[in-house]
């Protein structure tokens, strides 16, 4: 069984599908037009994004729009659990 891995190393490998091939220059150029916040500024702003919806559409869909911030009552939560231990 070990010959035939040796001999014929498709046997293993034939199988695997090639992953997605990232252009270093496009995400360099999409990692530099991003705000700290996630919205993109300048050119990639414009153009609209693969699902056809525009690039606000796209990014304002995860943003949490409650009235208090989630991690600031996760931290104060946790500084009470802390007071709470001897």
């Amino acid at each position: 069984m070990v010959v035939a891995v040796i001999v014929w190393p498709g046997l293993v490998t034939g199988g695997i599908d090639k992953g997605t091939q990232v252009d270093p220059a496009k995400a360099l150029e999409m990692l530099q037009n991003t705000s700290r916040d996630g919205t993109q500024t300048g050119a990639a702003a414009a153009a609209p994004s693969a699902s056809g919806a525009s690039a606000p559409e796209a990014q304002d869909s995860g943003k949490y729009s409650g009235g208090e911030d989630p991690m600031k009552g996760l931290l104060e939560s946790l500084k009470k659990d802390q007071e709470k231990k001897p």
